[in-house]
């Protein structure tokens, strides 16, 4: 094989592995960038997690199980969410008692979210939690 057939050949490949090394570094950066956004703007998120929690009380009617979670339902992609969520554009969002969750796994490098969920120390008390590479909280919130 020439030369030049080799590098025609070899063409795809490398443009092959460079869409998925811009898409892994655009996940990054979306992960990166949620992560340090500030105290106010966690706040809002999880006030909209609250109102998603309150759009679909138990026993979650018209809501299929999660096969993947056992006793948390899945939203259809269709569900409404509040704008501030809707605008994530979470790949997944699952309910369940006193969580919500936001999943993003647009690439199968590693998987995040954030989660809504009440703490189990404390009853009226809630967390938004980044969930994946570097967990951490984000706000805690009393709630009614």
């Amino acid at each position: 094989m020439s030369c030049r057939k080799l590098i025609i050949a070899g063409l795809p490949m490398l443009a092959f592995a460079g869409v998925c090394l811009f898409l892994g570094l655009r996940y990054m950066s979306e992960y990166k960038r949620f992560g340090s956004r500030s105290t106010a703007y966690y706040s809002q998120i999880a006030e909209l997690c609250e109102a998603v929690l309150h759009q679909h009380p138990r026993p979650f009617l018209g809501l299929s199980p999660d096969p993947e979670w056992k006793g948390w339902f899945r939203l259809p992609h269709s569900a409404v969410l509040p704008p501030g969520l809707r605008g994530l554009r979470p790949d997944v969002v699952r309910v369940s008692s006193n969580a919500a969750y936001f999943g993003f796994s647009r690439t199968a490098r590693a998987s995040w979210g954030i989660v809504w969920v009440q703490r189990d120390d404390q009853t009226n008390c809630s967390a938004l939690e980044l969930v994946g590479p570097g967990e951490r909280v984000l706000c805690v919130k009393n709630t009614k």
